[in-house]
């Protein structure tokens, strides 16, 4: 008994971790927030030599402020240093590549809020 109790629980925190992030089709290794809406198509994926170029697109209702707040607390915690922000717009880079994500607020793709595009390129050499 104690070892099917042990099996469910397991179970459960490794279901609650799996539901809990998500990550963007071409940016494999950034976050999503978990209430955004990812523009499948609209991104690329490039591997290079010197680094990987690549963009996403997604949308959501929350504001700049929190969107640029996720990202901060996100980002820092996978290595990435942050470099520069403005009100729409924060950039950070890691080893060699450099992750630039601008807001705009919309009402375009038929949703009100803010369009989300992130990009990432090799940093100059």
């Amino acid at each position: 008994m104690k070892i099917f109790l042990s099996l469910l629980i397991s179970f459960f925190f490794v279901s609650i971790a799996k539901a809990e992030t998500q990550f963007f089709e071409t940016l494999y290794d950034i976050p999503k927030m978990s209430q955004m809406v990812e523009y499948s198509g609209e991104g690329f994926l490039f591997d290079k030599a010197d680094g990987r170029l690549a963009t996403a697109k997604a949308s959501i209702e929350e504001s700049p402020e929190e969107i640029i707040d996720f990202y901060k607390t996100a980002l820092y915690q996978m290595g990435w240093a942050q470099i520069n922000q403005k009100p729409n717009f924060i950039s950070f880079i890691r080893k060699n590549e450099k992750i630039t994500i601008s807001i705009e607020k919309t009402e375009a793709y038929e949703v009100s809020g803010n369009i989300v595009s992130f990009e990432i390129s090799p940093l100059a050499q």
